[in-house]
Parts: C-alpha cells; sequence; structure tokens
C-alpha cells in the first residue's frame, strides 16, 4: 500500500494510506506463470551497439579521458561513400522505448544530433534527417514497434564537415520524461594507409535473441532484423594457422597389411586477435556483439603483416574472451588474446567426384 504525507498549515502532517499513484498502462500477458505486466523503463534502452550510449548528465569520476574511438571515411571523386567498406566505417544502434509500448497512444519525440568539439565545446553539426545520419524510426521496424534503429556513416561525415572529434547525442521527448544519451567520442579522418596502421576492424550482424549484459532475465528480440554495426580498434589479426586436419581415411586388405586411402580431408584455418590496451566497454560489448555475432567479419590495417588478404574476412570464434587487467597497476585499459576460425570452412579434399549423366 502506498502511503502518501501531506504537511498542512498550522498543524500536525497528515498521513493519507491507500494513495495509488498513477501507472503506465501495460497489457495484461502471462508472466512467470501468472497474470501481470512486465517492468518498463521509463528512459529509452540501448539494445545493441559496440559503442555504448550513456546518460548525457552522468557524473564519472573515473574516465579515459584520453581515450578517442578510430573512424575512417572514404571519398570517391569527392563523395562520401554510401556502405561499409574496407576504407569505409558505418556504426549503429539500437534503441528501445519500452514506455510507448505501455502507452500506445502517445509516441516519443527523437532527435539525434551529430556533435563536434570545437573550442572545447559540443557543438551540434548535424540533425536527422540528414545524409550522414540513418534512421529507421517507430513502426519502419516490423514486428518491433518500440524499436528505434540510427546509423552513422562517417564517409558522408567527412564529405560534409570533415576530419574532427564527433559524438553522437540522443534526446527524446515523451510525455514529461525527456532523456539525452551521449556516446564516447570519435577522431573521424580521412582514409589512408598509414593513418589505419594498428588498426583492427570488427563488422556484424545480428539477428535471433540477445540478452542484456546488465540487466538480469532481459533478452531483446532481434527476430526478423539483420542489424549491422561496426567497431575499429587498436590490435592485430592474423598469424595463420592449420590448427588441425580433419581426415576420414579407408583402409583396404588384410588386418596390419592394408592399403590406406584418404577419403576426405578439411584444413582448419585458426588466427589470433591480439588487442591493445583498451578501454572496459570495448571488450565487454565485443565480448557479446562480436562474440556471438550471427556474422562477424574482421579487417586488419597493420601494415606489417605478412598477411595481405585479411579484409572483412568472415571469422567465428575459438576459445574464451578474458582480458587482462592492470587495475592494480594504477590503469583501467586492458588487452586480450582471443582466437578464431575462418567462418567458411572449404579447404578440403575428397576422393568423391559428382557423375555426370
Amino acid at each position: 500500500m502506498a502511503v502518501m504525507t501531506i504537511s498542512t498549515a498550522g498543524g500536525s502532517a497528515a498521513v493519507l494510506k491507500g494513495f495509488a499513484p498513477p501507472l503506465p498502462i501495460l497489457p495484461v500477458r502471462s508472466v512467470s506463470g501468472g497474470t501481470g505486466v512486465y517492468f518498463v523503463n521509463l528512459h529509452p534502452v540501448q539494445v545493441t551497439g559496440f559503442i555504448p550510449l550513456s546518460p548525457c548528465t552522468s557524473t564519472e569520476c573515473r574516465t579515459e579521458d584520453e581515450w578517442k574511438n578510430p573512424v575512417f571515411g572514404n571519398l570517391q571523386s569527392g563523395q562520401g561513400i554510401n556502405t561499409p567498406t574496407y576504407e569505409n566505417d558505418v556504426n549503429g544502434w539500437l534503441l528501445d522505448y519500452q514506455l510507448w509500448s505501455a502507452n500506445p497512444n502517445d509516441q516519443p519525440t527523437v532527435t539525434v544530433n551529430l556533435e563536434e568539439l570545437i573550442s572545447g565545446v559540443w557543438t551540434t553539426v548535424g540533425t536527422a534527417p540528414i545524409n550522414f545520419i540513418t534512421t529507421n524510426s517507430f513502426g519502419t521496424i516490423a514486428g518491433h514497434k518500440s524499436y528505434y534503429y540510427f546509423s552513422i556513416n562517417w564517409g558522408k561525415v567527412i564529405q560534409f564537415e570533415g576530419n574532427g572529434i564527433y559524438r553522437v547525442k540522443v534526446t527524446s521527448t515523451f510525455g514529461l520524461i525527456i532523456s539525452c544519451l551521449a556516446t564516447p567520442c570519435f577522431h573521424a579522418l580521412l582514409w589512408d594507409c598509414q593513418r589505419a596502421k594498428g588498426t583492427v576492424k570488427w563488422e556484424n550482424r545480428l539477428t535471433g535473441k540477445i540478452g542484456d549484459k546488465r540487466s538480469d532475465y532481459v533478452v531483446y528480440d532481434l527476430c526478423k532484423m539483420w542489424l549491422y554495426d561496426s567497431v575499429r580498434v587498436k590490435g592485430w589479426f592474423g598469424y595463420e594457422k592449420v590448427s588441425e586436419y580433419r581426415e576420414v581415411m579407408q583402409e583396404w586388405g588384410k588386418p596390419k597389411h592394408g592399403k590406406i586411402e584418404r577419403v576426405r580431408d578439411e584444413a582448419i584455418q585458426r588466427y589470433e586477435y591480439l588487442s591493445n590496451y583498451l578501454p572496459k566497454y570495448l571488450h565487454e560489448r565485443f565480448a557479446i556483439y562480436g562474440m556471438m555475432a550471427d556474422e562477424l567479419r574482421v579487417s586488419d590495417y597493420n601494415i606489417h603483416n605478412s598477411d595481405f588478404n585479411l579484409k572483412r574476412m568472415v571469422v567465428v570464434k575459438d576459445g574464451s574472451f578474458e582480458p587482462e587487467y592492470l587495475d592494480n597497476k594504477g590503469q583501467r585499459l586492458s588487452k586480450v588474446k582471443v582466437f578464431f576460425k575462418r567462418g567458411v570452412q572449404s579447404i578440403i579434399k575428397s576422393i568423391c567426384c559428382e557423375v555426370i549423366k
């Protein structure tokens, strides 16, 4: 039972019991074997994205002030590339406005801004809809009424705004509730091999269902979606090895004296990913949205890498994700070593041939 206390002039406080504050109207459904409603967040919740969105007003004394997420934009004949490529980076975010599901007669107003750090002040340089911000707003994602997806094309940013330090800010208004989220900063530069040296880019695609890292029992529905995102970090990918051969052999003749014939053989390619020291948010989000992605592609930009062909190659994880932390040494950055296998295993040898009739 809710209790409300009212202070009265010239007397003692009055206590009213049984007061019921207004609550969002939620659809009644089966919840944990009974009848009830799910709890909803009053503010938008980030569902996916390698780069986090945090409240604009949050105070955190333990920040990585020097860290800037590197991104590159590629131009062709002075025009920004429209799609993600080896040279052109695109970032994407998916938000869930759960309160709208609880109050279907209203709709949030969402504004996505790109801000540039100019003379120490974050200054808006673009607001969606605009050429470098793409949005899939409410009602355009089939089966997901409360979802809002948007992406930033850094090639278009370079074309219209140039190199700079940027961040993305999302402000929302739903009735009397005002929300503001912002990303860490990006260092956007025109694509150049020398500038990209020492980086690794990961690109993912997500569908199906995925859990929330911070909230227990929360699983988001991405069915019928094929979400794209990417992240570029400082590190190294390569050191290819054939980690095993999977063989099917046939032995002919008498025991211990028979001929062995190779029926089928398969070479399993294995690679190493070695990150530099990175902020924890990059590791923890990659451990989910990268390692558990439905499709994961990797590109390496290290000039001294002996493998020149690591360009948007499909890979799958081949081990655990265990960062090495330096917290007890006064640093809040960490690095990780992870093994991956080629995502397309087609290096085979077989004696089986098709019969052409």
